[in-house]
């Protein structure tokens, strides 16, 4: 059975506290509510359709993926935005995410079962979202005006990433540790026949 999937970095419960803050603000002031809905999170896979039967191959794949990441610091910083229909709390250091987002889209590409477009483009813009989609370009216009000029400064250390699953709302259903693992140099390999 095909369910939808993403992968994500979750927040601490005290920053994702802060975030449903701004959301509640937002669908209060400027009447966008679509933002409430999902948890509070950093998306490094776009939603996906996978059949269930095959998520331990998938589950390997990610497992794979992400046992040579090691934990970092996440820096969340200000605010941005996508113009005319989402604000977000901005991350300034984005090397980690791409260097991971470059770890699973390698990985995923080869992964038997994995739909070729769901993989998209390999660039990310790390972010966490306040405002989406049902923000009217006014209201937008408005919303963007105040946080453009705000300050937020929220730290914390991401150890795993997540495979998670819609379920009315997006639950984790596996997590992946990042260990620091050293790969072997198989160098060799590619003399081998």
């Amino acid at each position: 059975m095909q369910k939808l999937y993403s992968i994500a970095i979750l927040l601490p419960d005290s920053i994702e506290e802060l975030i449903l803050q701004f959301k509640r603000e937002i669908a209060q002031r400027f009447h966008s509510v679509a933002a409430l809905k999902p948890n509070a999170l950093i998306t490094i896979q776009s939603p996906f359709f996978y059949d269930e039967k095959n998520l331990s191959e998938l589950n390997d794949q990610l497992s794979s993926a992400f046992a040579t990441a090691s934990p970092f610091q996440v820096e969340l910083q200000d605010f941005g935005a996508f113009p005319a229909h989402t604000i977000f709390a901005a991350i300034s250091n984005f090397l980690p995410f791409q260097r991971l987002r470059d770890a699973i889209f390698r990985r995923l590409k080869g992964c038997p079962g994995f739909p070729a477009a769901a993989l998209g483009s390999n660039r990310i813009t790390p972010h966490v979202t306040i405002a989406q989609h049902d923000l009217e370009r006014r209201e937008f216009d408005e919303a963007w005006s105040e946080f453009c000029q705000r300050e937020f400064s929220a730290q914390f250390t991401a150890a795993a990433a997540h495979l998670m699953e819609l379920r009315g709302k997006w639950r984790s259903v596996h997590e992946f540790p990042f260990r620091g693992e050293r790969r072997e140099n198989h160098s060799l390999e590619l003399f081998c026949a």
